[in-house]
């Protein structure tokens, strides 16, 4: 965490966790049986939409973790194109993003999380004038924190990521989609084609966490 700062006047943010933006694109290459390259300016712009569309402020600044191999050159130009876009780009050895956890057989291989991350920065947020953050994730780890950051710190939070793509507890635990919900939620799917170059609003894949579903919440 020693690379992020949040100067004192800024207090709405916009965080980009790019594991969850690789895990779409991986997605979206599989459904359509070809390459896909995430288009992160497109992904930004329609995060400005989001705010816009949610009622909260333009951001005042852009935070893009990433979970990198710092001796890889492609991780080093994928960081650096993030940085061109005028994003404040927070790159963590892979090593140190895999979670620790109650067990003793380490032979079992573990997935990596910017959770945490994610949590520190809505920490250093929270405590300021009228806090806003708009969150690229489907990590249901931020459930809480987010909850904490609205209903016990005034701020206001969206969550913006692809439907299907969500941890489905964010859709029975944290009932993201009830008009109750204190965590706003805004779909990216139908704006996957400028994000993703595959229109994800096309692909019957939704399982049983259907929008019709969960729309009497």
């Amino acid at each position: 965490m020693a690379n992020l700062r949040v100067p004192a006047s800024r207090s709405s943010l916009t965080i980009v966790d790019t594991l969850w933006t690789f895990s779409i694109q991986e997605y979206a290459r599989e459904q359509a049986g070809r390459p896909v390259v995430t288009q992160f300016g497109s992904l930004g712009r329609t995060l400005d939409l989001a705010r816009a569309e949610r009622g909260l402020r333009p951001a005042d600044a852009t935070f893009a973790l990433a979970s990198v191999d710092e001796k890889s050159p492609s991780q080093a130009r994928f960081t650096e194109a993030l940085a061109s876009l005028g994003w404040q780009v927070e790159a963590i050895d892979f090593r140190s993003t895999v979670p620790s956890t109650p067990n003793v057989d380490r032979a079992e291989r573990m997935t990596n999380t910017l959770s945490p991350s994610v949590c520190y920065l809505l920490g250093l947020t929270a405590g300021r004038p009228d806090p806003e953050v708009v969150v690229c994730s489907g990590s249901f780890d931020l459930f809480r924190p987010l909850m904490d950051f609205v209903v016990n710190r005034g701020g206001r939070a969206v969550l913006a990521y692809f439907f299907r793509g969500l941890d489905p507890r964010w859709l029975s635990t944290g009932r993201l989609l009830s008009p109750a919900s204190p965590i706003g939620w805004f779909d990216l799917e139908p704006y996957s084609s400028d994000i993703l170059g595959v229109d994800l609003t096309r692909v019957s894949d939704v399982d049983a966490r259907s929008k019709d579903g969960l729309s009497a919440w």
